[in-house]
C-alpha cells in the first residue's frame, strides 16, 4: 500500500510526475536558454525540493491551494531563469503546466470512475494498492503528451514553424496508447480480484508495465529533441552549401565579365578607329554594326544581371548553362517592382526546383524545346510562373502526372510555409505552372495535502 502523505517511498513518482508534466510543456512553450538538459534539472531539483518540503511540515488543509500556487510561482522563477522570451510567454507556460497536470488528472478520474464505478473512484483518500497507484501516474504522465501536441501545432501555425517538424509532433501522441494498455490491464486485475481474489500476479504485470511505459514516455521528449537538433544542423549545412554554390557561380561570372573586359581592351582603340573610319567613307551602318557588337561584349555580366535581387540573377545565369548543354532555351521574364525579401535559401530552392522541373519536362519533347518563366515582384507578393512543351502524357483524371516530378514536395512545403497558392494547367501540349507567394521574410530573429481529484493526495 502507498501513504499518500509520506513522501518516500513511493509518493515522490507522483510529484516527479507532475514537474516532468511541467517541464515537458514549458520546453515546448519557451526556447531554452542554454540547453534542454539545464531546464530539466532546474524544473525537477527544484520541484521535489518543494515537494519533499511540502509534504514534510505539518499545515492545515485549508491551505493546500496556497502551498500548490507556492510550487507554480516557484516554476516560475526558475523558468525566468533558464528559458527564453518575455515574463508573459513564462506566465502562460507555467499556467499551461497547471492546466495540463489538472487536465491529466482528470483524465485517470474518469477512467477509475468507468472501471470501479462511482464508489470504487472515491475510497483512495489516504493510502491506496501500488498497482493502483502507478497505473494512475502512468495515465496521469501519458495523458499530459496530448496538450503538448496541442501546443506544439498551435505554436506552429502562430510562427509558420510547422513543416518538417511536423511530422514529429505526430510522435507525442504515442505515450496515448499507453493509457490504453494501463486500463485495460486495471480492468482485468478487478475482474481478477472478483474471480479468484488473489491479485499478486496481476499487480506485478501492472507495476512492470508501468514503470516501462513512464520511462519510455521520459525518453521519448529528448528522443524529439535529438532528432530536431540533427535535422536543424542538416538544414543549416544544406544552407551554407547552397550560399557556397551561389557566391561559387557569382565568382565564375565576375571573372568572365573581366575576361571580357580585358579582350575588348586589347583591341578597343582598333574597333574605334575601324568605326571611324567606316563613317568617313560613308558607310555607317557598318560601323554600327561593329560598335552594337562591342556593346554586347562590354555588357557581360549585365547579360545576366536581370534584376535587382543577386540570388535570382545567379540563379538564372546557372540554370541557363545547364539548359543551353541540354539544347533548350531557356527564357526569362523579371517586372522587378519591389524589393525580394523571401529569404535567399527559400527563394533559391523554389526557383531551382520549378525550372528543373519545367527543363526535365520540355527535354522528352521533340523540335525546337523552350522554357519560360515570368517573375512578378510586388510589394505583398512574388509571383511565378512557367510555361513549357511536355511530352502529353501527364493526364487530368486523378493519375499521376508530371507534377509529381523532382521537387514538387519542396515547392508546395515553401508556398504553404509563406502562405502562398501554387496551381498546374495544362492542355494536349502546354504545362503551365502558377504560383503566388507573400513577400515576407520567415527567418527568425538573432523556450499536498491537496487531493488528486475528490480521492487522491497528489497535490502540492
Amino acid at each position: 500500500m502507498v501513504d499518500m502523505y509520506c513522501f518516500f517511498p513511493y509518493t515522490w513518482v507522483i510529484h516527479l510526475a507532475r514537474v516532468l508534466i511541467s517541464f515537458n510543456i514549458i520546453h515546448t512553450v519557451l526556447k531554452d536558454k542554454y540547453n534542454s538538459i539545464v531546464t530539466f534539472l532546474s524544473l525537477v531539483v527544484t520541484g521535489m525540493v518543494f515537494s519533499y518540503l511540502s509534504l514534510s511540515v505539518e499545515y492545515k488543509e485549508t491551505m493546500d491551494v496556497l502551498v500548490i500556487i507556492l510550487y507554480y510561482f516557484v516554476q516560475l522563477a526558475v523558468t525566468a531563469v533558464v528559458c527564453k522570451g518575455g515574463f508573459f510567454s513564462k506566465l502562460a507556460a507555467v499556467i499551461f503546466s497547471f492546466g495540463a497536470y489538472i487536465c491529466s488528472a482528470s483524465v485517470y478520474q474518469l477512467i477509475s470512475t468507468l472501471i470501479l464505478g462511482k464508489e470504487g473512484a472515491l475510497v483512495f483518500q489516504t493510502s491506496m494498492p501500488l498497482s493502483t497507484f502507478m497505473s494512475a501516474v502512468t495515465i496521469v504522465y501519458a495523458s499530459s503528451f496530448l496538450f503538448m501536441t496541442i501546443i506544439k501545432f498551435v505554436k506552429g501555425k502562430t510562427d509558420g514553424s510547422l513543416s518538417y517538424k511536423n511530422k514529429y509532433s505526430y510522435f507525442l501522441l504515442f505515450p496515448l496508447t499507453h493509457i490504453i494498455t494501463l486500463s485495460a490491464c486495471f480492468s482485468s486485475r478487478e475482474q481478477t480480484a472478483e474471480e479468484v481474489g488473489d491479485m499478486v500476479i496481476s499487480d506485478f504485470v501492472i507495476i512492470i508495465s508501468s514503470c516501462i511505459c513512464i520511462a519510455i514516455d521520459f525518453f521519448l521528449v529528448f528522443l524529439i529533441d535529438y532528432i530536431e537538433k540533427i535535422e536543424n544542423d542538416n538544414i543549416e549545412r544544406e544552407k551554407e552549401l547552397v550560399k557556397n554554390k551561389v557566391d561559387f557561380q557569382q565568382t565564375l561570372m565576375l571573372n568572365k565579365e573581366k575576361e571580357e573586359f580585358r579582350k575588348i581592351k586589347h583591341d578597343f582603340t582598333n574597333i574605334i578607329n575601324t568605326a571611324k573610319g567606316f563613317i568617313e567613307i560613308g558607310k555607317p551602318e557598318k560601323a554600327l554594326s561593329i560598335l552594337q557588337s562591342t556593346d554586347d561584349r562590354l555588357l557581360g555580366l549585365a547579360g545576366f544581371s536581370i534584376c535587382s535581387n543577386e540570388t535570382v540573377n545567379t540563379i538564372i545565369f546557372i540554370k541557363q548553362q545547364q539548359a543551353e548543354s541540354r539544347n533548350i532555351k531557356l527564357l526569362t521574364e523579371i517586372n522587378d517592382n519591389y524589393k525580394i525579401l523571401i529569404d535567399d535559401f527559400d527563394l533559391c530552392r523554389l526557383l531551382c526546383n520549378i525550372i528543373d522541373n519545367a527543363v526535365n519536362a520540355v527535354s522528352e519533347t521533340q523540335g525546337e524545346k523552350i522554357c519560360k518563366i515570368t517573375i512578378n515582384t510586388e510589394e505583398e507578393e512574388i509571383q511565378i510562373k512557367s510555361e513549357n512543351k511536355y511530352n502529353g502524357k501527364g493526364k487530368t483524371d486523378g493519375k499521376k502526372s508530371p507534377e509529381h516530378g523532382n521537387g514538387i514536395k519542396i515547392i508546395k512545403e515553401i508556398v504553404n510555409k509563406y502562405g502562398g497558392d501554387y496551381t498546374i494547367t495544362q492542355n494536349s501540349e502546354l504545362w503551365v505552372t502558377n504560383l503566388s507567394v507573400k513577400n515576407k521574410s520567415c527567418t527568425p530573429p538573432p523556450h499536498t495535502h491537496a487531493h488528486y481529484g475528490v480521492s487522491l493526495r497528489f497535490g502540492n
